[in-house]
């Protein structure tokens, strides 16, 4: 979402609706770490007031033991004056001791989008304003196979029906080949593999992180359109100061598409967690590298800070990569941590890119 500004009335001033339980000491039952439901109230360009709420639970699964991460639910509901509508859950659930791994997320959203144009470059600053409505299922599930490494399957399903384009725009123009502009079904199994040795599932401090993953779209899954996509994710964590918890994260990032994908399914730049300062999708193109990096500081209670910066560039083919084709985010952000038990932070950041600011808040770091 673009220039949103988020209100979180009380959270900070009541424990009220997410204190944690006391936790049993048996392992055979079902325990809750954290809850909390907080409610919602936003403004963007494209939404005008919004109103809702979101909630999470982390527990432990029966007989887990306290070793094992916490598993967790999130989910929320949000309703807009423009008749917006988006539902989500996600999930992430550990199962004997983190041997078997499985999350997702399951959603409906009605909501409105700007299209910039495809490629590197500034086709059109202003963007043209599009709705689309789309059922979501993202399912991934792992299996340990060496000590910190998992391998598994996983399944994403959109089915995005797209309405109200701008009369003179591209995507109402017959004339150009923009695959998805009518809509349509994206339907990937795949592979996926995780090393994973973070010392905390939501905060980390130390450790790395790395994901690889492949997916197939074609008429045989079920899908629209005949595209594979290849993703990959390398993150590592640092405690620069023995003496105090500041941490140094940084990641670099892949996401490459062979073959016909929609318009929707390309490589994106921007968003609330790669590249913040850009509208997520301000640029798009078959191929997406980049990278960044982010300190962490805690200042007084559960309060921290932050400062990130990133790069990035979306392009067609790798012949086309040089420095000048690559974006530069940079911003500063506060942190509030609603759960001591499993290190969950409440996230406001200000991205900076391009001449313009955009305000992101959400549950949980940005990598």
């Amino acid at each position: 979402m673009k220039n949103a500004f988020f209100l979180l009335p009380l959270l900070l001033v009541s424990q009220v609706g997410w204190a944690q339980e006391p936790q049993p000491t048996q392992e055979d039952s079902l325990r809750f770490t954290s809850k909390f439901v907080l409610p919602i109230t936003f403004y963007t360009p494209e939404t005008r007031w919004g109103f809702g709420g979101a909630g999470l639970l982390a527990f432990r699964l029966p007989g887990e033991p306290d070793s094992s991460r916490s598993s967790q639910l999130q989910g929320g509901g949000v309703y807009t004056l423009e008749n917006q509508l988006l539902t989500y859950l996600s999930y992430i659930l550990f199962r004997e001791n983190e041997d078997y791994w499985l999350y997702g997320e399951v959603g409906y959203y009605r909501y409105t989008f700007f299209f910039y144009g495809i490629g590197n470059e500034d086709q059109d600053s202003e963007g043209e304003l599009f709705s689309v409505n789309f059922p979501r299922f993202r399912i991934h599930a792992l299996k340990q196979v060496v000590p910190n490494g998992y391998l598994g399957l996983h399944y994403w399903l959109d089915v995005f029906d797209i309405q109200d384009v701008a009369p003179q725009g591209r995507l109402a123009d017959d004339q150009r080949d923009i695959a998805g502009r009518n809509g349509g079904i994206i339907s990937g199994p795949g592979l996926i593999g995780i090393y994973d040795r973070r010392n905390d599932l939501n905060f980390p401090t130390k450790g790395v992180y790395a994901e690889a993953l492949f997916q197939v779209n074609a008429p045989w899954t079920g899908s629209s359109f005949n595209y594979t996509r290849t993703s990959m994710d390398l993150r590592g964590f640092w405690s620069p100061f023995k003496q105090v918890n500041h941490v140094l994260a940084g990641q670099v990032y892949a996401d490459l598409t062979t073959g016909e994908p929609p318009f929707n399914a390309l490589a994106l730049l921007g968003g609330t967690r790669r590249l913040r300062g850009f509208y997520e999708g301000r640029y798009r193109d078959n191929r997406l590298i980049g990278g960044q990096i982010e300190y962490r500081a805690p200042l007084f209670w559960r309060i921290g800070v932050n400062a990130f910066v990133g790069t990035a560039a979306v392009f067609d083919e790798f012949s086309e990569i040089n420095p000048n084709i690559f974006r530069l985010g940079y911003g500063a952000g506060l942190r509030a941590r609603i759960s001591n038990e499993d290190y969950i932070n409440l996230r406001f950041d200000v991205g900076v890119a391009e001449g313009q600011v955009n305000y992101y808040l959400t549950v949980g770091e940005a990598f």
